[in-house]
Parts: structure tokens; sequence; C-alpha cells
């Protein structure tokens, strides 16, 4: 037993295991194609030098995403749907998927983007209209937004807020410093009435009376 312990003590930590991602076509609408596949090139390189993350194989995810689509009109009617996303992750073995659509309407480009993390049975969406040439800023600050589902570190905890003090107002030393401030300056108004005032008859403070 205990060369059992020993042993366990001296095994190496195991390593962390690395989220397997699915990177799924871009969709456009009135937009090239190249385009899309430049954003989705773009995002792979993303996740691939900012994260320790196992992307599932273009090629793989495509024939996947071709043949559970086919029968849509549309790849994105398809794609925009939460529960096909938890289909797909499932099918190509994804903790997490990454799909966007991009539209054109002249020189402004409207950017979907939907991450949907499998095991959570969760989705985080945005849509952004942007003029044309912004599209990969957005992409970028959408993956850094969300690095915790792709294993990068929480952003750090924003420093509590001063509390206000609970206790109550005649306990606190202000008030009392106030009203001692205040019993002086009534003291000295008393006081320098008292020296200055005349106490004998006929100053001129004195109220005569004259009776019949």
């Amino acid at each position: 037993m205990p060369v059992l312990l020993i042993l366990a003590a001296l095994r190496p930590a195991q390593a962390k295991e690395r989220p397997r991602v699915a990177v799924l076509p871009f969709t456009a609408m009135a937009a090239s194609g190249a385009e899309c596949k430049q954003l989705r090139n773009h995002l792979t390189n993303l996740l691939n030098n900012l994260f320790d993350v196992d992307l599932v194989e273009g090629q793989k995810t495509n024939k996947t995403v071709r043949r559970f689509c086919g029968k849509y009109p549309a790849w994105w009617d398809c794609l925009g749907k939460d529960e096909n996303l938890f289909k797909l992750g499932a099918s190509l073995k994804a903790e997490v998927v990454v799909v966007g659509r991009l539209a054109a309407i002249g020189k402004r480009r409207v950017l979907k983007l939907r991450l949907a993390d499998v095991k959570a049975g969760r989705v985080s969406a945005e849509v952004v209209n942007i003029p044309a040439g912004q599209e990969e800023a957005v992409l970028s600050r959408f993956v850094l937004l969300h690095k915790q589902w792709f294993g990068g570190q929480p952003p750090p905890k924003a420093p509590p807020q001063p509390q206000p003090d609970p206790s109550a107002w005649y306990e606190k030393w202000e008030t009392w410093t106030i009203v001692g401030a205040g019993l002086v300056v009534v003291a000295g108004a008393v006081l320098f009435a008292t020296m200055y005032s005349p106490d004998q008859a006929g100053g001129p403070w004195d109220i005569h009376r004259t009776l019949p």
C-alpha cells in the first residue's frame, strides 16, 4: 500500500483536456463566397493562435453540414437554429460550435455570429451592422469576449464597490461632529450677547413703562 501511494504521488498530473471546436461554414447573403471563406479562415487562425483547442478538420465539417442541412432551402435556415447546432456538434464530437452569416448592403456589412456550447446547451449570438472591412475586427472581439468557451482564462473580476455605511444616523461620528460644532456656535453667540448687552436702566436696550 505505501508503494502504491508513493507511485500515485509521483505520477505526473494529467494535462487539461483541450476543448474540441467546430468552425462551420459561413453563409452569405448578397456577399461573396470569398468573403465568407476569408472570415472562416480568420476565425480558425484566431482559435489556433490564442487557445489550445482541438479543431475539427474543415472538410469533415463541410461534409457533415452538407449532409445534415441538405433538406433545408438555405443553409442559414438550418444553422440559425439552436437545436441544429447542438446536433451538429454532437455528430462532430465537438464541445463548441461556431458559425456566422455575412450580408452585404451597399458599403455596409451585417455580420451574424452564433456560438454554441454543446454540453451546456447554451447559445450566444451577436448581430452587428458595420462598414465593409471591419468584419475581422468584430470577429476577433467576439472570440475574446467568449474566451472561456475555448478554455481561456476568465476576465479579471472588477474590484468591489464601496458600500454605504449601514449605521444609523445617530451612530455616525460625522453627525455628532456637526452637532458639536453647532453647539459651539450657539454658545459663542449667547456669550457674546451676554457680555455686550447693557444691563443698566436707561440703556438702549431698556424698555421703560410709566404707570398711571
